[in-house]
């Protein structure tokens, strides 16, 4: 029986919530940059509504934060957290819980998903959804952490089942049984992942109609597709990169005849195609949604689950930690480390290098992408050494996954000196100015005056560099004098990198505060730096104002006070 929501003041379900929304069904994809442009232009009813991950949404600015803006004005959005996986025994913080309930807010999202996994161990976060072991110690775990976020979020919460590449077999309960017994003890929703039921069907050889027929399908509010791989020696990986089978779309079919109508999301992360083909198999996935809504009642429900529990042949899994909090430390030090020790034996430590290499070949990706110009000039055995050395002793400590750059940041400036320093300091400048959510001023502007306040624009980086990395043939001759390096985001969305030379740093020092003209600040650089005022002299001062407000640097002049 599940538990009854009345303690200390709270009930189950949405009542007494402030959440409203409209119902979402049909056919969705994940918020994604490469397709958003085509995706947010359709008129056509291709899709019914958007997912997005808050871990890559919050606390963002630039692109990414227009694109959702933009996203929830034209549809539904639902959200899929990728970073507080349910049998993850270290308590979220409560700030992070906080957050989350701001940005769902924001987002009027109907419910919140996640994983029945953990991603924490030892106050580190490896962006991976990592199996927990199949019993009732985890149960009790994740039944708890459902609890803390369904009443710090406001609104229901999903669990969705994952795929996983370890053997559970001696686990003392078979993966559904596990997820079933967590949505009865949680009174939980259900976001039930099609493909990773394929997968780990044939990963582990169990019939995925006999994990299907245990499912309580009353729970089900959301369903996921999507495409895997199969490597050379038969193991399947759920990537998320393909387009998903025949045995995807047909097991689609036959969820959907006892769930009816609920939203069905595409995922696809990785390799994404061309629009159109993105476009075909949307279509594709709409005709398998509008047959089985159609026929359903034509297959016999599971109002009476009775087939028996679903296993799989034993294979070995020594040197496992226990609990989940042990295992949760163990698993993520050994996925980190650059060295480390084996975890479990044959196949089992085989397989957990599989997760090994995904974590760390994601956040190196993410490091390839932070660190352009870094990676240009610093020789390929040290930057990979401070990457091992960041991972290894310092992080990832963040749940949000551009962050995850800023702490690289500082471990490999710790590495370098000189003019690689500075090509650091710049792709760190570059990143921040791209990613964080800088306020825009609220601060009424005018054209530009040289008689009234300037207003900067906020979305800026600066740093004294003694290489001039602005320049366009990366020179590495120290200069005599330190340059300021201004990086601004801007209207686009764009980054633009100025240099500054000190009488320039020096007028933008002055009008830094919004309290000073152009005039106020040329007038105070002459007379501190004894500058003839002659042609020369304005034209580069007007030359500087016309640039930088070309570039969005400069916003206009303050409205709200008179010349």
């Amino acid at each position: 029986m599940p538990r009854q929501r009345q303690l200390f003041g709270w009930r189950h379900a949405a009542a007494g919530r402030a959440v409203t929304t409209r119902s979402v069904v049909g056919i969705g994809v994940g918020l994604r940059i490469e397709l958003a442009a085509d995706l947010l232009h359709a008129d056509d009813g291709l899709v019914d509504f958007v997912e997005v991950h808050p871990e890559n949404h919050r606390d963002r600015g630039g692109a990414q934060a227009t694109m959702l803006e933009r996203a929830r004005d034209r549809l539904p959005v639902l959200t899929h957290g990728l970073t507080m996986g349910f049998a993850t025994s270290e308590a979220i913080p409560r700030d992070e819980l906080v957050a989350l309930r701001r940005f769902l807010d924001e987002t009027n999202a109907p419910f919140h998903s996640d994983h029945f996994c953990f991603a924490r161990g030892h106050g580190r976060i490896p962006h991976e959804l990592l199996p927990p072991r199949f019993d009732d110690a985890t149960i009790r775990v994740a039944a708890d952490a459902i609890d803390r976020m369904r009443d710090a979020i406001g609104r229901d919460v999903a669990i969705e089942n994952v795929s996983y590449y370890v053997p559970r077999s001696r686990d003392p309960l078979a993966e559904v049984d596990a997820l079933v017994a967590l949505l009865e003890r949680a009174d939980a929703k259900l976001l039930l992942d099609v493909n990773n039921i394929v997968v780990n069907a044939h990963n582990h050889g169990f019939d995925p109609r006999a994990y299907l027929a245990r499912i309580p399908y009353e729970r089900v509010v959301q369903i996921h597709v999507a495409g895997h791989m199969i490597r050379p020696d038969g193991l399947r990986i759920d990537t998320h990169g393909s387009t998903a089978d025949n045995e995807v779309r047909e097991l689609l079919g036959e969820v959907l005849r006892r769930t009816g109508p609920v939203p069905v999301l595409l995922e696809r992360d990785s390799d994404i195609p061309p629009f159109g083909e993105l476009a075909a198999e949307l279509r594709d996935l709409r005709r398998v949604y509008d047959d089985a809504i159609r026929d359903r009642g034509s297959q016999e429900t599971n109002a009476e689950r009775f087939a028996p529990s679903v296993g799989f042949e034993p294979d070995p899994s020594e040197g496992e930690p226990d609990s989940p909090a042990a295992l949760a430390d163990t698993v993520v030090s050994r996925m980190l480390a650059p060295s480390r020790e084996p975890l479990g034996a044959g196949l089992v430590r085989e397989r957990w290098d599989v997760y090994r290499a995904m974590v760390r070949g994601r956040l190196f990706d993410l490091a390839k992408g932070a660190f352009p110009r870094s990676r240009g000039v610093v020789d390929e055995a040290r930057f990979a050494a401070a990457f091992d050395r960041y991972l290894d002793h310092h992080g990832p400590t963040t749940p949000i996954f551009w962050r995850v750059a800023l702490e690289l940041g500082e471990i490999l400036l710790e590495s370098v000196e000189g003019y690689e320093r500075d090509v650091v300091k710049l792709d760190l400048a570059v990143w921040r100015v791209r990613q964080a959510p800088f306020p825009m001023t609220t601060m009424p502007t005018a054209p530009f005056d040289f008689d009234r306040p300037i207003v900067l624009n906020p979305s800026v980086v600066t740093f004294d560099a003694s290489y001039p990395v602005d320049a366009a043939d990366d020179a590495v001759a120290r200069i005599a004098s330190p340059r300021r390096i201004v990086v601004v985001r801007r209207r686009d969305d764009s980054a633009t990198i100025l240099g500054l030379n000190p009488p320039a740093a020096a007028f933008l020092d002055r009008i830094a505060s919004g309290r000073a003209s152009a005039k106020d600040a040329a007038l105070g650089l002459v007379s501190d730096r004894s500058i003839a005022v002659d042609a020369a002299f304005l034209e580069g001062l007007a030359s500087m104002l016309a640039q930088w407000i070309e570039v969005d640097f400069v916003l206009g002049v303050r409205a709200d006070e008179a010349p």
